[in-house]
């Protein structure tokens, strides 16, 4: 069985069944779309390179004094190189957009007999919604786990941390260290469900184009000399 939400390329899909070498039958499912895109999605190798270059130029004016020439690979650059890139990131973005008919369609030209499910059942229907009711149960049981744990020392947030095997103390007790660290604020039914939906990407982003402009300047040379270091 296998479970492809538009994550992998299609390639990449077709390959991982490939691999089961076995004469089983293969029960997947497939998303309609891809959810990658690369260079803003375009199916253009024309419109991807010239995107990709005024990315990098954005990118050198942003980090400004900041720029290292050291990192400046134009002694070995090779254009065949990021021409090839281009097409194979236009065909990718290509079958992103029918990415469901771009594996069968592989799969069948492969050799593969590929048969589809019936529509879902009545029963198949109320499954699913049991199972959205567990999952919703699971979520309000873990939010009330992480109000009522203790608040943990620094000491004790950075052995949790560490720490492998934990037990459903343990890991409310994190969760709150965690989002206390975070948002400087006492933790809230509210807080955590906010949390869960993405709050705290936004509020960073929000920081840096506001406030925090001055610092994103550091934030990139860091970036910057993270990457060179693991060279």
């Amino acid at each position: 069985m296998g479970f492809f939400g538009g994550v992998q390329t299609v390639n990449s899909v077709v390959q991982t069944l490939a691999r089961v070498r076995d004469g089983v039958p293969r029960h997947i499912y497939l998303a309609a779309k891809g959810r990658q895109k690369i260079a803003g999605g375009s199916c253009s190798p024309w419109h991807i390179l010239n995107s990709t270059k005024q990315h990098a130029r954005t990118i050198l004016q942003l980090l400004g004094d900041g720029y290292n020439p050291e990192t400046d690979q134009k002694g070995e650059f090779q254009p065949e190189s990021l021409k090839t890139w281009a097409i194979s990131a236009a065909v990718t973005n290509a079958q992103n957009l029918t990415y469901r008919e771009s594996i069968l369609r592989q799969l069948a030209f492969d050799g593969y007999d590929c048969q589809f499910c019936t529509e879902p059942s009545p029963d198949d229907k109320l499954m699913k919604e049991q199972v959205e009711i567990s999952k919703q149960e699971l979520i309000e049981l873990e939010n009330q786990q992480t109000l009522e744990a203790p608040s943990p020392s620094n000491s004790e947030y950075e052995t949790l941390q560490n720490k492998r095997a934990k037990t459903v103390t343990q890991r409310a007790t994190e969760r709150k260290g965690k989002l206390e660290r975070l948002y400087q604020v006492p933790v809230t039914e509210e807080l955590i469900a906010l949390h869960r939906d993405g709050m705290y990407p936004k509020l960073r982003l929000h920081y840096y184009m506001s406030l925090g402009r001055e610092q994103v300047l550091e934030r990139d040379r860091a970036a910057v000399d993270a990457a060179k270091r693991s060279w």
